[in-house]
């Protein structure tokens, strides 16, 4: 119950803090092969972070300049891990509410992107904050917790297979 609070606490304060709501139209046309810089977040849970890695060798495959955002602990199972910009972050960057601290907010809003791609399929506060945080024209995920309905383009998940959900929206990927 603690929990349950806590992050209605902590997607709170995401919305009031971080959240820049946009209200200019924007236009997906060709947003995916016009975008040069992506920053992708990476899932914790194990089954997708094995399952999301044909997207991430598609957009290298586009030529697409790729930052991923991976937890230090993860960070050593990369496949060409020395092919991608990485940020890394400890559960030490967490706060009490599971949010970025502000080093690492500092970290991640150096950098302009063009799309930030949130490959966590499930409510994770942090991650859905991560977002949120960095600067990007678009912002592309999984509809998974009341933060995503901030996203530019949200995708329907198969709760049984994450495979399914990563090609599912690879294959979106591709039309736009």
């Amino acid at each position: 119950m603690f929990e349950s609070i806590k992050a209605k606490i902590a997607a709170g304060v995401v919305k009031k803090r971080f959240i820049r709501k946009n209200f200019s139209p924007v236009s997906f046309n060709n947003f995916s092969k016009d975008a040069i810089n992506y920053f992708v977040i990476l899932p914790e849970n194990d089954e997708d972070f094995r399952n999301c890695f044909h997207i991430i060798k598609y957009l290298f495959e586009k030529g697409k300049n790729i930052t991923l955002f991976i937890s230090e602990p993860r960070y050593s199972i990369v496949p060409e891990k020395e092919k991608f910009k990485v940020v890394s972050f400890n559960i030490q960057q967490m706060t009490k509410l599971r949010i970025p601290d502000s080093s690492l907010r500092d970290r991640i809003a150096k950098r302009s992107y063009d799309v930030i791609l949130n490959l966590n399929r499930f409510d994770d506060v942090f991650l859905n904050s991560v977002v949120f945080v960095a600067n990007a024209t678009y912002r592309v995920g999984f509809k998974n917790s009341e933060i995503s309905e901030y996203l530019n383009l949200q995708f329907p998940m198969d709760k049984n297979s994450s495979k399914i959900s990563y090609e599912n929206l690879l294959n979106s990927l591709k039309m736009f």
